[in-house]
């Protein structure tokens, strides 16, 4: 078996292979050009019974479909030790996350990785009702909210190269963010201390990252920050989703007090590429 690229304009004729509620907002925000990926198919008969797509805003492979004969199992491992290594290699990536979508799969992708693999992550996906809530509690009285623009990321404040990081790692372009992203930051004192950017902006979702400097974590900034956040999402007629490590127990805590629903749990391969 050998696999092919195709343009990821044909995500969507191969959404069986990649099911779930977090590939569904991934799909969504890659068909709508606000996150760039690549699909590549593979069969021993027609029609194609093994996919995969790297999503190269989280940067992470998902290996789809049935990978049971020996024939597909082989070609996986022989492709993603060769030409997704040297894909990775040439686009700076030492390290990979894969997450397997069937049980075949799985199999296929430790045997392709080898000793270097190591499972597991947990990850869970939350969801959040289509409806605003307020958002209570004590935070700084100096404590200012200010919406994400480009002119934001140009100002030279404290860590706004890092805010500035986070959207060019997630995004195709700074201008494309311009054009279909949002995000809010709790000022301080003159210093980003919170910021909370979309991603994966699809048709009906949005989702989240955020990120809390370490002198204001549990302070109520980054559920403060957030809350206002979910509320422009809403706005703009996109329900928000949630992702994070079930071992971030502060992440679930904001995503908890913020009404979220958890929805999926994920699971994960992690390792560095030969």
């Amino acid at each position: 078996m050998t696999f092919f690229e195709m343009p990821i304009d044909c995500l969507e004729d191969y959404a069986t292979l990649f099911p779930g509620r977090q590939l569904a907002l991934l799909r969504q925000s890659v068909s709508a050009g606000n996150t760039i990926a690549r699909l590549w198919v593979g069969s021993a008969v027609s029609p194609v019974d093994t996919a995969i797509l790297w999503d190269f805003g989280n940067k992470g492979l998902y290996v789809g479909g049935d990978c049971s004969s020996d024939a597909s199992g082989d070609a996986l491992g022989r492709f993603m030790r060769e030409e997704l290594a040297a894909i990775a290699h040439a686009a700076g990536l030492d390290r990979y996350s894969v997450r397997a979508l069937s049980s075949t799969a799985a199999v296929a992708v430790n045997h392709a990785l080898g000793d270097g693999v190591s499972m597991d992550e947990q990850k869970l996906f939350h969801e959040h009702p289509f409806s605003a809530g307020n958002i209570g509690g004590r935070l700084p009285l100096d404590v200012e909210f200010v919406n994400i623009d480009r002119r934001l990321l140009n100002a030279g404040l404290v860590n706004g190269e890092c805010v500035a990081a986070e959207v060019q790692w997630m995004w195709p372009s700074v201008d494309r963010f311009a054009a279909q992203g949002w995000g809010v930051v709790a000022v301080i004192h003159g210093e980003l201390a919170c910021w909370c950017t979309s991603e994966y902006v699809g048709a009906l979702q949005c989702g989240i990252g955020i990120e809390t400097i370490s002198a204001y974590q549990n302070r109520g900034v980054a559920t403060a920050t957030a809350a206002r956040f979910v509320d422009e999402a809403l706005r703009r007629g996109k329900s928000p989703c949630w992702e994070c490590a079930s071992e971030n127990r502060a992440s679930l805590r904001v995503a908890q007090k913020l009404g979220f629903t958890l929805t999926e749990s994920t699971s994960w391969y992690h390792g560095c590429w030969e």
